[in-house]
């Protein structure tokens, strides 16, 4: 057998019953385990797309899942083609995702009403969700999820002064225009000289590309790192 398939799902082992009875799996190679039905098809690629068709259709009958391991995804059930993905020397190409998840930062703070006026009050943040034990905020096209923790986090800083950053922050690069919004607005929400940790400038950190930043902290002594994205010409 030189190419396998797995079924998955609530109803895999009713399926396996019906493949099983079909003349499409004669020729195949048909293993199990406590939790789903792995298909060794057969080496001859008409054979294949008819073992390949019968285990789609069955799939959509029984709600299950249809993975292919040499393609490393599962089988889009709606339009699966008549071979498997990954099979032979030009496999099909997915489309483009449609959507994106959402970019997510996790971080501890030492008390939530500080970290609510530190995110949304000085940096901008929208609130997302507020619970007794985390806050949830939206920051850049980032999602903050602010969980309590007593203990405040530490970190060692990185390179020379002036050049310093922290080891351990959050980097948000932005275009011109947002960095320079997001400085003015620390400006004017901070209380000098402790709006800034490092006053937006022109740093060179050691293994890193020479990028214009600025670090500010929240009330927990989290570092948030902004960069200006570098100018490209057309």
């Amino acid at each position: 057998m030189a190419y396998d398939l797995v079924v998955e799902g609530d109803r895999w082992n009713r399926l396996q019953d019906d493949f099983s009875a079909s003349a499409d799996a004669r020729e195949c190679e048909l293993r199990t385990s406590t939790t789903s039905l792995v298909v060794g098809l057969p080496r001859a690629e008409d054979a294949v797309r008819r073992a390949y068709g019968e285990l789609v259709a069955l799939s959509r009958a029984h709600g299950c899942r249809l993975f292919d391991p040499q393609w490393g995804a599962p089988v889009d059930l709606e339009a699966p083609g008549e071979l498997p993905p990954g099979f032979g020397s030009h496999p099909v190409v997915p489309a483009a995702p449609t959507r994106a998840a959402a970019i997510g930062v996790r971080l501890y703070v030492h008390h939530l009403g500080l970290a609510k006026a530190s995110y949304c009050d000085r940096f901008g943040a929208t609130l997302v969700r507020e619970t007794p034990d985390h806050l949830e905020v939206a920051l850049c096209g980032v999602r903050f999820l602010l969980r309590l923790k007593r203990r405040r986090p530490t970190t060692d800083l990185l390179g020379q002064a002036p050049d310093q950053v922290p080891a351990l922050s959050t980097v948000l690069t932005l275009e011109a225009d947002d960095y320079a919004r997001f400085a003015l607005r620390m400006r004017r929400t901070g209380t000098p000289p402790f709006e800034f940790v490092f006053p937006p400038a022109r740093r060179e950190v050691p293994g890193e590309e020479p990028a214009e930043c600025f670090v500010v902290r929240d009330c927990s002594d989290n570092y948030l790192e902004v960069r200006r994205a570098p100018a490209y010409s057309e």
